[in-house]
């Protein structure tokens, strides 16, 4: 017999895969910003935090609520992330930085950012 929630647990594996497309796995985590392990682990029937299930619907330019529940409109309009004029610096930046240091810029940027906090 089926765990209770184990439908919803399916759809929302579903939705996830849906958005990934036919995007490699690792490279839709790097999108989001979140390792790849622990999007294999969504995949798997795990439940994402509040906050990964929003920067993977942003990433995806998909709403929030229909990501999680299914829910609404698929379409994102008020959740599309616009950018900052610092943000398009911030990224200029980081794409004119050799590809060696690419990694330790990301980490420090994400530690100054609190988003360091490991697996969630």
């Amino acid at each position: 017999m089926d765990k209770p929630g184990a439908t919803a647990d399916t759809e929302l594996k579903a939705r996830i895969r849906e958005i990934i497309g036919d995007e490699a796995g690792a490279a839709f985590a790097r999108r989001c910003g979140i390792p790849e392990s622990l999007l294999r682990k969504y995949l798997n029937g795990s439940q994402p935090s509040v906050r990964n299930l929003v920067v993977m619907a942003r990433a995806a330019g998909v709403s929030v609520e229909w990501l999680a529940t299914g829910r609404r409109e698929k379409a994102g309009a008020q959740e599309t992330l616009r950018t900052t004029p610092e943000e398009e610096h911030l990224i200029a930046a980081f794409r004119a930085l050799p590809k060696p240091l690419r990694a330790a810029a990301l980490r420090a940027v994400r530690a100054m950012a609190g988003l360091d906090g490991g697996d969630d």
